[in-house]
């Protein structure tokens, strides 16, 4: 039976009051650390707390026993001098069922278990899935989730040129957007659910200790220099943290992995990193996803 495949960005939509918050100052003095992983630089650039780099002896130690973890190495899979090459823990080749550390149960020898070096208390940013967006200036959240929109229908293999939109209001606010291949029927101001990709919901925020909003009632915060290791545009918004609630009827719930992850960051623009920790209930070691390479917290 198919049922809906939906992408949370994070478990769950919290009621009641909320905010953007402001960014932290940790955000607010933020710096490339050339001795920290990409991944590293990532989310202490976005002010997400609770992740550390594995030590560069014990990656090593642990390649010696699991050589598949080879390739993860940050030194692996290197290409140019920028920051982002240079640096990023890059996981040449890995897509889906390819990737030798994609879930807790892949290594039961205890080396995936180093790799999920996670916080204890689960409340924590760290055990959560971000977005993470410098959004260019320029850029409106409408373009923005337009964009994210149709990265997630190319991640099921569906070409945007054949594809129509619409967008529709709801309580989520206004400008809400949903996609259709060309022959999907419509179902009054929405395509049929069967068929198309619906936007329910994105909340944005500043600080990973608020719980968000709706486009409508965020404020995109000043224009600043963007961080050394993002390519295109110096001036952007952000970061920008995003938790977004998008699903497609369309698939089946074997359809929700880590192929389908991969396949969306190589879609999503550039100037979104996604951190994951876990799809849907399952955990994976933590890593930043990026134009489709996994950039796992491993010394450089």
């Amino acid at each position: 039976m198919r049922q809906a495949v939906t992408l949370l960005f994070i478990a769950g939509i919290t009621a009641g009051c909320a905010g953007q918050g402001v960014h932290p100052e940790s955000v607010k003095e933020y710096t490339y650390d050339p001795s920290a992983s990409l991944a590293k630089n990532v989310v202490d650039a976005a002010g997400i707390e609770g992740l550390e780099d594995l030590p560069r002896e014990d990656y090593e130690a642990l390649v010696e026993e699991n050589p598949e973890l080879r390739g993860i190495d940050p030194r692996g899979s290197v290409g140019g001098s920028d920051a982002a090459n240079t640096l990023g823990a890059t996981a040449a080749g890995i897509a889906g069922a390819m990737d030798p550390i994609a879930g807790l149960g892949d290594l039961a020898t205890g080396a995936l278990g180093a790799l999920s070096w996670l916080a204890e208390d689960n409340r924590t940013a760290a055990q959560k899935n971000w977005m993470i967006v410098w959004l260019p200036e320029g850029m409106t959240l409408v373009e923005f989730e337009r964009e994210i929109t149709y990265a997630y229908a190319q991640a099921f293999g569906f070409n945007p040129d054949n594809m129509k939109e619409a967008y529709f209001d709801s309580f989520a606010g206004k400008d809400n957007l949903t996609i259709a291949p060309i022959d999907c029927p419509a179902a009054g101001e929405r395509f049929d659910r069967s068929c198309s990709f619906t936007r329910d919901s994105t909340r944005y925020q500043l600080s990973s200790k608020e719980d968000g909003l709706e486009k409508d009632d965020f404020n995109l915060p000043v224009i600043n220099q963007a961080p050394s290791f993002l390519s295109g545009d110096s001036r952007t918004r952000g970061p920008i943290l995003v938790k977004d609630y998008l699903s497609y009827r369309g698939a089946s719930e074997e359809d929700y992995d880590m192929g389908l992850m991969m396949r969306y960051s190589k879609n999503l623009p550039d100037y979104v990193y996604y951190y994951l920790s876990s799809i849907r209930t399952e955990r994976v070691a933590p890593r930043v996803l990026h134009m489709g390479e996994s950039h796992f917290f491993i010394e450089p």
